[in-house]
């Protein structure tokens, strides 16, 4: 028997610092808005699956569609889909389509177009959206409203994986010659004088035709280019984070964050005789003052996080065993348990700012609390060595987790967390889902093999020129385009 998993299209809309998504700003729009100006980078081709560049892949959204999409939460909302069904033993995804939806020449979207896009999206391994797809044995047609997927092993965050762009079946292997028709709110008009031009489609066949007149993406040549372009309100938006802040003008105020799903943290190395106490291990946790590495680090952006979960994502669990900033206490503990003197060695790539000052702020934490703690900020490759190696009591790391929300690489590697996470696999309803995901936090928290520190968060920053409706997400910072309001 198969398993409907109903999904409802549900609008989040994510303020940052600065969003101007106040009711009181709303004035009323009877006619279309004027254009927006966006950017995208040179390159060989317009193809989504082939895109060569951060800004050319969200610039295809523009356009073009997925078949469900991820919010900042993790819940998934629907878009080309209505929903999927799931076989009992996880391994086949059968995903019915809107129907009547329309390419932008008029012809009919179907099943073979996702079939078609899917296919060339396996065949080429270097192609952005091959891992969504790395664990499908084939894609089939039904028929023209429904696809069926068929998996190799079961997949609990399929779904979560099911966001690219969709493209016409006669297309999807077109590079130099490639046209962008898609089935999105905008459709592409020109290109004259390196710009881009997208016009509202007026014949969406989504729920809400879109506020905005034209799209402009100028094609620029570098990302120096287009934070300077931005900075004289060449461009309306431009996405960033935290580690091009200092680029920006002091001023800018207007920011729409989103998840990003880089995950910051400290690994313990379990063979250091002293972090092989259990207790010193606490002792770490309590030390670390998350929120003066967030506002020294981060510029007070980011989440900082007591689990290996983001605390903004729907599986996390507030209630998690956790070991909270407690300088006093960890002080006792590294009195009563340090039978001689501690000495910790924390490595650090040299190539991320915010990885060094990481690791300052913990080195200041732990000699306050009466450990000796040393930073060596190493290269790249030493520092791949020396972590490999074991060659440290201490590091500071960074992984960015897939849409599915947990890897593998941050729960250890015993008997008891592979377990929860093969469980994890065969969950398709989301209680069951959220059991384990706490599962896998409290384990996590209790071994103490790493300390979470935080999440990062992308910003999309925008001008004067925008007023409301933007919810960016951490795979589309054009997400809901179609609500966007200009002044």
């Amino acid at each position: 028997m198969k398993r409907f998993l109903p999904i409802l299209l549900i609008v989040f809309v994510l303020c940052g610092c600065g969003n101007n998504n106040n009711p009181s700003n709303e004035v009323e729009y009877t006619k279309l808005q004027d254009n927006l100006d966006i950017h995208c980078y040179n390159s060989a081709t317009l193809n989504p699956i082939f895109a060569e560049n951060n800004a050319n892949a969200q610039l295809s959204w523009i356009c073009f569609e997925p078949l469900l999409k991820t919010s900042n939460d993790g819940s998934i909302t629907t878009a080309l889909a209505r929903g999927y069904f799931i076989s009992e033993n996880g391994l086949e995804w059968t995903v019915p389509l809107e129907n009547e939806v329309k390419w932008h020449d008029g012809t009919l979207f179907t099943a073979k177009d996702v079939v078609a896009t899917c296919n060339e999206i396996l065949k080429n391994e270097n192609c952005i959206y091959y891992y969504n797809l790395s664990n499908v044995k084939k894609v089939v047609a039904v028929d023209d409203a429904t696809v069926k997927f068929v998996l190799n092993a079961p997949q609990s965050g399929f779904a979560n994986l099911l966001e690219f762009p969709i493209v016409k079946q006669e297309y999807v292997n077109k590079t130099d010659d490639f046209l962008m028709i898609g089935t999105g709110p905008f459709k592409y008009e020109k290109t004259e004088n390196k710009n881009i031009i997208f016009k509202a489609n007026n014949e969406w066949w989504g729920n809400k035709k879109p506020y905005i007149k034209t799209v402009t993406a100028k094609i620029l040549p570098d990302k120096d280019t287009a934070i300077y372009s931005f900075n004289a309100k060449v461009i309306d938006v431009i996405s960033s984070s935290i580690k091009d802040w200092s680029k920006y003008p002091s001023e800018a105020k207007n920011v729409a964050e989103y998840s990003t799903g880089d995950f910051f943290y400290l690994k313990l190395n379990m063979i250091t005789p002293a972090l092989g106490n259990f207790y010193i291990r606490c002792a770490v946790a309590q030390a670390i003052d998350k929120e003066a590495i967030k506002d020294m680090a981060m510029l007070s952006y980011g989440v900082v996080t007591d689990t290996v979960i983001n605390p903004m994502w729907k599986f996390h669990n507030k209630d998690s065993y956790k070991l909270s900033f407690n300088p006093a206490q960890a002080k006792q503990l590294v009195l009563d348990n340090g039978e001689e003197e501690i000495n910790l060695r924390i490595i650090v790539n040299e190539e991320s700012e915010i990885k060094t000052k990481t690791a300052t702020q913990i080195k200041s934490n732990l000699i306050s609390v009466g450990i000796n703690a040393e930073v060596s900020v190493l290269g790249f490759d030493d520092y791949k060595e020396a972590y490999y190696s074991g060659d440290y009591d201490l590091a500071v790391c960074e992984i960015n987790y897939s849409p599915e929300m947990i890897s593998k690489a941050v729960i250890g590697n015993s008997d008891e967390a592979n377990n929860l996470f093969n469980q994890l696999q065969n969950c398709s309803i989301d209680e069951d889902k959220k059991e384990i995901f706490i599962k896998l936090q409290d384990l996590t928290c209790k071994n103490m093999e790493i300390i979470p520190l935080f999440f990062d968060t992308g910003m999309l920053l925008f001008n004067d020129n925008v007023l409301s409706g933007l919810s960016p997400t951490r795979n589309n910072i054009y997400n809901d385009i179609h609500l966007w309001k200009l002044k």
